[in-house]
């Protein structure tokens, strides 16, 4: 597995959460929408796990195509360490992760990719990375948009712990650009009380999606060709997205396994 891979299917995982995260929906004879103003708060937080998982149905290159993926998370920020493990099936993710499994870890700067076919670990220095990426590898939490408007609805929830108050967004809500992508957009998203951050959101996207490679190679800019080919993973279809987070702030530390260290540009 190459490094191309890897930083693909981060590439990839980020233009879909970016998708469901400005959607989900209340009928506009019930609650009127208001200014949407939560943030994702994760810059804030000395630490936080995140789950994350999804699936497509649709149709790719004219066939059939559908997949999921379900990912976890975890970030520290002192020390400074990431910790990031996705599995993916089914033909649609194929192109960004023939082997449907991709480990990783930043140990301040430092990443630590799992070959999994063999359990062994290709290490990649900080100084490659920024070379390649000076803006930085793109993750989940980079890639959360906030609607517009939403429908904050009665009452509150407990997640994780947390008491939230839940919002509902549907296609009008986003901006007009993005309006005009999708035939479809149903979801919930919860939002802390004290914080005022998402702690949670569910979201199903129904419409075409033929922009998404052109969108990731525009934010890649000349670095593209590292992304590793086409990121459409779907020119029409559905794409439902869940995201929750939890041990915010929490004391734990990320390390790492056994077999992973020293220096190598190549699987050993």
């Amino acid at each position: 597995m190459k490094k191309q891979t890897f930083l693909t299917i981060l590439f990839a995982l980020s233009l879909l959460l970016w998708l469901p995260v400005q959607t989900v929906s209340a009928a506009p004879d019930q609650i009127k929408p208001e200014p949407f103003t939560a943030t994702t708060g994760l810059e804030t937080f000395s630490s936080y796990r995140l789950n994350f998982s999804g699936e497509v149905e649709g149709i790719k290159d004219g066939r059939p195509s559908a997949g999921t993926l379900k990912g976890f998370l975890e970030v520290t920020k002192n020390p400074k360490a990431q910790h990031l493990r996705i599995e993916t099936t089914g033909d649609t993710f194929s192109s960004v992760a023939p082997l449907g499994r991709i480990e990783a870890y930043d140990n301040n700067g430092t990443f630590y990719v799992q070959n999994p076919q063999t359990g062994s670990w290709l290490t990649i220095p900080a100084f490659l990375v920024n070379a390649m990426l000076p803006e930085g590898i793109p993750s989940p939490e980079e890639s959360i948009e906030r609607p517009l408007t939403a429908a904050p609805q009665p009452g509150t929830e407990v997640v994780n712990g947390l008491v939230t108050r839940r919002y509902t967004f549907d296609s009008s809500d986003l901006a007009a650009e993005h309006q005009a992508k999708y035939d479809q957009v149903e979801g919930t998203i919860w939002v802390a009380v004290d914080g005022n951050y998402v702690v949670r959101y569910e979201a199903t996207v129904s419409g075409q999606f033929t922009d998404i490679g052109t969108e990731a190679e525009a934010k890649s800019g000349q670095f593209g060709h590292l992304l590793g080919g086409d990121l459409a993973l779907l020119d029409e279809g559905t794409v439902t997205m869940r995201y929750e987070l939890s041990d915010i702030d929490s004391n734990f530390l990320i390390e790492l396994p056994a077999g992973v260290g020293g220096f190598g540009l190549g699987w050993f």
